[in-house]
């Protein structure tokens, strides 16, 4: 099993609004068997210590996209790739809530549900589970 720790470099941003630099590049279609961790006290990864709260991640094992999360309890935070479901371009950073895709306008909530088309479905889901300070992302 491979671990990716985003806990240094620009594997994931630290705020609902920031940009997200590129981490080490991930393989081409994901790793089944890799998961993601991340550590919630390091400084890039902050903006996800609080409920209601964002972040984008860049491409890594389990999605070369990148993935989006929203931390939607003390112990759960939701995972969703950053692959739009209406022709593939990257879906930006939740802002207001929504995330939406640069290429055609397509929008996604926190919930990964489709708000507005073309696209027609939600973007994909990983599990994710909260221990202490750790996220951790499976396939």
């Amino acid at each position: 099993m491979k671990t990716i720790a985003a806990s240094g470099g620009a594997a994931a941003c630290g705020t609902l609004l920031a940009g997200c630099g590129s981490p080490t590049p991930a393989p081409s279609g994901g790793d089944s068997s890799s998961v993601v961790t991340l550590d919630l006290t390091q400084p890039e990864n902050q903006g996800l210590a609080a409920v209601g709260r964002a972040l984008a991640l860049g491409a890594n094992a389990l999605d070369p996209k990148g993935m989006l999360l929203y931390r939607a309890g003390e112990t759960s935070v939701l995972a969703f790739s950053r692959n739009c479901t209406h022709q593939g371009c990257t879906v930006g950073e939740f802002q207001n809530g929504v995330s939406s895709c640069p290429c055609h306008g397509s929008q996604f909530d926190t919930t990964g549900k489709m708000v507005k088309g073309p696209a027609q479905a939600s973007i994909k889901q990983y599990p994710a589970t909260v221990s202490g300070s750790t996220v951790t992302i499976k396939s």
